[in-house]
């Protein structure tokens, strides 16, 4: 520090500050969207998650569960299952190819998606999302011309694939998509 008192003497001091900064966790950017697909089938998960940090001092965790359902042992092909806490753990790079496993029956599974930064201190900062899954009860027609399929008077999606096929919805609340 130099002080001038105007008249051209200057007293300087000089001092010596010791700072400490202390990292802490930044919460990761999450993003998730509602999907759908059909029974029996891998969905894959529009989920993704990145650390904001980026020196390389936090890692990333994804965890999921549920708020209407039980997701049990077979949700997922990858990952990690807490059994007890019924909560799948995921890192960052089994995001890209993350598929739940539809259950054999029609409904919507709501999921909680909790992105968690770890910091090597051992702080932790969180972000959550919130997606849901339909299943439906797809009938799907091969590629073979003249098809026919009927629906069973539930509500069904039937697809035809463009080769003069015939969809019949019966009754219920059905989708047809043409091919």
């Amino acid at each position: 520090l130099t002080e001038d008192d105007g008249s051209g003497n200057q007293t300087s001091v000089t001092e010596t500050l010791d700072v400490t900064v202390n990292a802490i966790a930044d919460a990761p950017n999450l993003m998730a969207w509602n999907v759908s697909g059909a029974v029996d089938t891998p969905i894959l998960l529009p989920v993704h998650a990145a650390l904001i940090d980026q020196d390389n001092s936090e890692t990333l965790t994804i965890e999921i569960s549920s708020s209407n359902s039980t997701l049990g042992e077979n949700a997922f092909d990858t990952g990690t299952y807490d059994a007890e806490h019924d909560t799948w753990s995921f890192t960052q790079n089994q995001l890209d190819s993350l598929a739940f496993n539809a259950p054999d029956d029609t409904g919507v599974t709501d999921l909680n998606i909790t992105a968690i930064a770890s910091d090597s201190d051992g702080s932790t900062a969180t972000s959550t999302e919130t997606m849901s899954i339909t299943v439906n009860d797809f009938t799907y027609i091969g590629n073979s011309s003249r098809n026919k399929v009927n629906g069973d008077g539930d509500d069904d999606d039937m697809f035809g694939d463009g080769n003069n096929d015939r969809l019949d919805g019966k009754d219920g609340d059905d989708t047809l998509y043409g091919g």
